[in-house]
């Protein structure tokens, strides 16, 4: 009688430690049913494999990056940053996941901000602020896009900073900016700082207008006054969609 007992508990422990993903059957009619995302799935980290996956579709899953909404929709920089407790600013998701996964997930709201970006950490934006699932087609291609507008003239939309030791989340130390509009509030879209490097795909970088030019000199004493230079052609803003690696 030992005998049979000792063998049914080392069959019973590998049904008991199974845990997730274990569907319900004969011996277990109370399983836990199967695991849908794999982000619930067990503690350990989501294999990098699955994450590019669900991106490439177009979808995002907890345990691949930090999520940042509107605060309509639960964003609250006190937040951890997952989809349920997204966080509100997208420099507070960077600060989360520079030590992290390095990515962050931005809905297409609108976020007044300007941002410093450590090099090697990715920005995607884009996504449905209820579903997180991406917009790809939308009346206008700004509307499937997260944007940026700081809040200050003068301010910058974006800069690119080499990524600090301790920047984990920064390892390839190459950024991806994907479905953001930048409009930055000075004559500068966006700032790559020596030793940094960025790819923009699917965006949108706006510059606002430059300034006039200096009047021109009068004439010298004695002499007839010279003219008076003409004023300088004021700018229009510069957009661009970039597309490449650039450094």
């Amino acid at each position: 009688m030992n005998l049979n007992h000792t063998i049914l508990l080392v069959f019973a422990l590998p049904l008991a430690s199974a845990g997730c993903g274990t569907a319900p059957g004969v011996d277990d009619p109370n399983g836990a049913p199967p695991c849908d995302d794999p982000s619930t799935c067990a503690d350990d980290p989501i294999p990098e494999s699955v994450c590019l996956e669900q991106l490439a579709r177009g979808q995002v899953i907890n345990g691949c990056g930090v999520f940042v909404n509107h605060p309509f929709f639960g964003g609250d920089d006190a937040n951890p940053g997952t989809k349920d407790r997204p966080v509100r600013s997208i420099q507070r998701g960077i600060e989360l996941t520079r030590t992290g996964r390095g990515r962050v997930f931005v809905t297409n709201d609108g976020f007044e901000e300007s941002i410093t970006l450590p090099s090697g950490v990715d920005i995607y934006g884009g996504f449905d602020v209820v579903g997180w699932e991406r917009l790809e087609e939308t009346p206008l291609p700004v509307q499937g896009m997260a944007k940026v507008d700081p809040p200050s003239v003068g301010q910058i939309a974006l800069i690119v900073e080499p990524a600090r030791a301790g920047d984990t989340g920064a390892a390839d130390g190459v950024s991806i900016i994907d479905h953001v509009r930048l409009r930055s509030s000075t004559h500068v879209g966006i700032i790559v700082q020596s030793g940094a490097a960025v790819e923009i795909t699917g965006s949108w970088i706006e510059a606002d207008y430059g300034g006039g030019a200096a009047m021109g000199r009068n004439g010298r004493a004695g002499q007839r006054r010279g003219r008076t230079g003409s004023m300088g052609e004021t700018r229009a803003p510069q957009r661009w969609s970039w597309v490449g690696l650039g450094r």
